[in-house]
């Protein structure tokens, strides 16, 4: 049985994060999860934009992590490996190094306990950031969801693994351009449904995975437990504003989530729950309503239409305010990133 550890700041938790902890869980039987404090992430990289909590219940929601160890030390310490029991560390294969310019795992690798993932690339916390403050600096990466599916199909099936990162679980479904519901992958939804046939559908952007994001689900998980939940992806155009990660990349950062079963990728914003249901053959697909007076879910069967869905983009719209409000710390902190990203990958070399 072997424990894996693997720490980082997760800020913007997304699906290059989750993917790093998907490849380390399959190295061994449980993965504990360090995050480091605002102070530490602050000293060494830069201010963060979701504080210590927000980073923390991010990386719990994650389906591949057993554990959370918050205050985790920015330079990993072997005293902290031996704490939870861990055999190794785990990191991707670019170097990170602390405000000293020195490599931050290089006591786990004089002490041969380190293991190396392979980093997901595009996508990163810093040009999330850059995305958000130049909006224009965005290229979205698939024109259209052919293109997408021919690119990510691969990753996406990595990301329908359950818990143990290996088992198949999550069923993914794609809608086409001409308008069919192609199952990609096929996982645990049926079984979960029951006899019968019911689902909780949660449509939305998932431009970023946020707390509000988060405490919904788990809300609508802990509320209806016998329920499985399936989360639909709306297409970029669908968006209420150019989003920060195409559709596919946006599927694979729900995808990680513990609470949700399935996806539908590219999923219809209005008329799409009858497709859903015959599709599906199902008998039900519930909707979940946030009621934030007696802070509980309610549902219904009816179309949520173009209607607003606070408990999307609200949370991502108080992260882009955050940023704003903060605007010129974090050009600072650009400026500094992306010259340390470039003495990383002279190390790296």
């Amino acid at each position: 049985m072997t424990r894996l550890w693997l720490d980082g700041c997760l800020d913007f938790f997304h699906y290059g994060h989750g993917r790093a902890l998907l490849q380390a869980k399959k190295l061994g039987s449980s993965l504990v999860v360090g995050v480091h404090s605002d102070e530490e992430v602050t000293h060494h990289k830069g201010v963060p934009v979701m504080n210590l909590a927000e980073r923390c219940l991010a990386a719990s929601c994650c389906k591949w992590v057993d554990q959370v160890v918050p205050y985790a030390p920015y330079v990993t310490e072997l005293p902290w490996l031996d704490k939870y029991d861990c055999d190794y560390v785990v990191h991707g294969d670019d170097v990170t190094t602390d405000a000293n310019g020195e490599d931050c795992y290089r006591i786990a690798k004089a002490a041969n306990r380190f293991k190396l993932v392979k980093r997901t690339e595009g996508i990163s916390t810093t040009e999330l950031l850059q995305r958000i403050l130049v909006p224009s600096s965005n290229p979205l990466s698939v024109s259209n969801v052919q293109s997408g599916l021919e690119k990510y199909r691969s990753m996406l099936t990595e990301f329908a693994a359950g818990c143990d990162g290996k088992t198949i679980e999550s069923d993914i479904f794609v809608r086409m351009e001409n308008g069919t519901l192609e199952h990609i992958v096929t996982g645990d939804l049926m079984n979960k449904a029951g006899l019968k046939g019911e689902i909780l559908y949660i449509d939305g952007e998932w431009n970023l995975v946020t707390k509000t994001h988060l405490d919904f689900l788990k809300q609508c998980k802990e509320q209806f437990p016998t329920l499985p939940i399936v989360a639909g992806i709306f297409s970029n155009e669908n968006c209420s504003q150019q989003p920060f990660l195409d559709l596919f990349q946006r599927s694979m950062n729900i995808l990680q989530c513990k609470f949700v079963d399935a996806v539908i990728i590219n999923a219809p914003k209005v008329n799409g729950l009858n497709q859903i249901r015959e599709n599906l053959k199902l008998s039900k697909v519930h909707v979940p309503i946030p009621n934030f007076q007696s802070n509980d879910v309610t549902l219904t069967d009816t179309e949520i239409g173009n209607g607003p869905r606070p408990y999307d983009t609200d949370g991502t719209n108080q992260i882009i305010q955050r940023v704003q409000l903060r605007r010129k710390e974090y050009e600072e902190r650009q400026l500094r990133k992306l010259g340390k990203h470039e003495f990383e990958r002279l190390m790296k070399n």
